[in-house]
Protein backbone atom coordinates (compact mmCIF):
# COMPACT_ATOMS: atom_id res chain seq x y z
CA UNK A 1 0.00 0.00 0.00
CA UNK A 2 2.46 2.06 0.67
CA UNK A 3 4.25 1.96 -2.64
CA UNK A 4 1.53 1.87 -4.66
CA UNK A 5 0.92 5.38 -2.55
CA UNK A 6 4.08 7.01 -3.75
CA UNK A 7 4.01 5.29 -7.06
CA UNK A 8 1.05 3.87 -8.53
CA UNK A 9 2.41 3.56 -11.77
CA UNK A 10 5.25 1.27 -10.19
CA UNK A 11 3.17 -0.26 -8.09
CA UNK A 12 1.11 -1.57 -11.02
CA UNK A 13 4.00 -2.43 -13.31
CA UNK A 14 5.15 -4.90 -10.40
CA UNK A 15 1.83 -6.34 -9.60
CA UNK A 16 2.33 -9.26 -11.66
CA UNK A 17 6.17 -9.85 -11.03
CA UNK A 18 5.56 -10.43 -7.22
CA UNK A 19 2.69 -12.29 -7.70
CA UNK A 20 4.87 -14.64 -9.42
CA UNK A 21 7.46 -14.72 -6.95
CA UNK A 22 4.98 -14.98 -3.94
CA UNK A 23 3.64 -18.12 -5.73
CA UNK A 24 7.34 -19.34 -6.49
CA UNK A 25 8.28 -18.78 -2.74
CA UNK A 26 5.10 -20.66 -1.49
CA UNK A 27 6.00 -23.50 -3.72
CA UNK A 28 9.76 -23.13 -2.57
CA UNK A 29 8.65 -23.57 0.98
CA UNK A 30 5.74 -26.18 0.47
CA UNK A 31 8.55 -28.43 -1.45
CA UNK A 32 10.90 -27.75 1.70
CA UNK A 33 8.86 -28.93 4.52
CA UNK A 34 7.90 -32.00 2.06
CA UNK A 35 11.82 -33.16 1.57
CA UNK A 36 12.36 -32.67 5.33
CA UNK A 37 9.80 -35.10 6.07
CA UNK A 38 10.01 -36.93 2.61
CA UNK A 39 9.81 -40.30 4.29
CA UNK A 40 7.19 -39.90 6.34
CA UNK A 41 4.50 -37.74 3.90
CA UNK A 42 2.48 -40.16 2.83
CA UNK A 43 1.33 -40.95 6.35
CA UNK A 44 0.65 -37.62 6.83
CA UNK A 45 -1.33 -36.74 4.02
CA UNK A 46 -3.37 -39.60 4.68
CA UNK A 47 -3.56 -37.84 8.19
CA UNK A 48 -4.09 -34.66 7.65
CA UNK A 49 -5.07 -34.51 4.02
CA UNK A 50 -9.11 -34.90 4.01
CA UNK A 51 -9.24 -32.28 7.43
CA UNK A 52 -6.91 -29.98 5.54
CA UNK A 53 -9.22 -29.74 2.12
CA UNK A 54 -12.68 -29.96 4.28
CA UNK A 55 -10.93 -26.76 6.02
CA UNK A 56 -9.92 -25.16 3.22
CA UNK A 57 -13.31 -25.70 1.29
CA UNK A 58 -15.27 -24.32 4.48
CA UNK A 59 -12.84 -20.97 4.07
CA UNK A 60 -13.68 -20.30 1.03
CA UNK A 61 -17.23 -20.87 1.16
CA UNK A 62 -17.82 -19.21 4.90
CA UNK A 63 -15.70 -16.36 3.58
CA UNK A 64 -18.38 -15.78 0.93
CA UNK A 65 -21.73 -16.74 2.47
CA UNK A 66 -20.75 -14.16 5.10
CA UNK A 67 -19.97 -11.44 3.60
CA UNK A 68 -22.87 -11.47 0.89
CA UNK A 69 -25.58 -11.97 3.45
CA UNK A 70 -24.05 -8.79 5.19
CA UNK A 71 -24.98 -7.64 2.19
CA UNK A 72 -22.13 -7.11 0.22
CA UNK A 73 -21.52 -7.06 -3.71
CA UNK A 74 -20.64 -10.86 -5.50
CA UNK A 75 -17.47 -9.17 -6.40
CA UNK A 76 -16.31 -7.77 -2.48
CA UNK A 77 -17.76 -11.51 -1.23
CA UNK A 78 -15.83 -13.31 -3.45
CA UNK A 79 -12.50 -11.56 -2.87
CA UNK A 80 -12.85 -12.26 1.13
CA UNK A 81 -13.59 -15.81 -0.02
CA UNK A 82 -10.20 -16.13 -1.27
CA UNK A 83 -8.88 -13.72 1.84
CA UNK A 84 -10.19 -16.11 4.06
CA UNK A 85 -9.48 -19.60 1.99
CA UNK A 86 -6.22 -18.86 1.01
CA UNK A 87 -4.49 -18.67 4.41
CA UNK A 88 -0.86 -17.96 4.97
CA UNK A 89 0.48 -21.71 4.67
CA UNK A 90 3.70 -20.21 4.02
CA UNK A 91 4.27 -18.10 7.33
CA UNK A 92 2.37 -21.37 9.19
CA UNK A 93 5.36 -23.35 7.68
CA UNK A 94 8.82 -20.81 8.51
CA UNK A 95 7.00 -20.96 11.93
CA UNK A 96 6.97 -24.52 12.29
CA UNK A 97 10.50 -24.88 11.05
CA UNK A 98 12.28 -21.76 12.20
CA UNK A 99 10.54 -21.09 16.05
CA UNK A 100 9.36 -24.78 16.17
CA UNK A 101 12.13 -26.38 14.99
CA UNK A 102 9.70 -29.21 13.70
CA UNK A 103 9.39 -30.20 9.74
CA UNK A 104 6.43 -32.45 11.19
CA UNK A 105 4.79 -29.36 12.57
CA UNK A 106 5.28 -27.88 8.87
CA UNK A 107 3.29 -30.72 7.30
CA UNK A 108 -0.46 -29.65 7.33
CA UNK A 109 0.35 -26.07 6.69
CA UNK A 110 2.39 -27.65 3.63
CA UNK A 111 -0.93 -29.98 2.71
CA UNK A 112 -3.25 -27.29 2.87
CA UNK A 113 -0.99 -25.61 0.58
CA UNK A 114 -1.11 -26.88 -2.05
CA UNK A 115 -4.52 -28.44 -1.47
CA UNK A 116 -6.01 -24.58 -1.41
CA UNK A 117 -4.14 -24.06 -4.88
CA UNK A 118 -6.67 -26.16 -6.23
CA UNK A 119 -9.65 -25.96 -4.23
CA UNK A 120 -9.59 -21.85 -4.98
CA UNK A 121 -9.09 -22.31 -8.60
CA UNK A 122 -12.33 -25.04 -8.54
CA UNK A 123 -13.90 -21.65 -6.32
CA UNK A 124 -13.43 -19.08 -8.54
CA UNK A 125 -14.21 -20.79 -11.53
CA UNK A 126 -17.56 -21.86 -10.11
CA UNK A 127 -18.14 -18.40 -8.00
CA UNK A 128 -17.21 -16.51 -11.12
CA UNK A 129 -20.07 -18.19 -13.37
CA UNK A 130 -22.63 -18.32 -10.96
CA UNK A 131 -22.20 -13.78 -10.59
CA UNK A 132 -25.05 -12.39 -8.28
CA UNK A 133 -27.40 -15.77 -8.31
CA UNK A 134 -26.01 -16.44 -5.24
CA UNK A 135 -27.25 -15.92 -1.27
CA UNK A 136 -28.41 -12.55 -1.08
CA UNK A 137 -28.75 -10.36 1.99
CA UNK A 138 -32.54 -10.21 1.98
Amino acid sequence: MAVRHRSAAFAERMDKPVRIASAIFLVLVIAGAMLGEKDSIGGYIKDVGLISVLFCAISLTVGYIVPKVLGMTHPEALVSGFEIGLHNSTLAITVALTVLDSAQMAVPPAVYGIAMFFLAAAFGAIMSRRGDRTVSSG
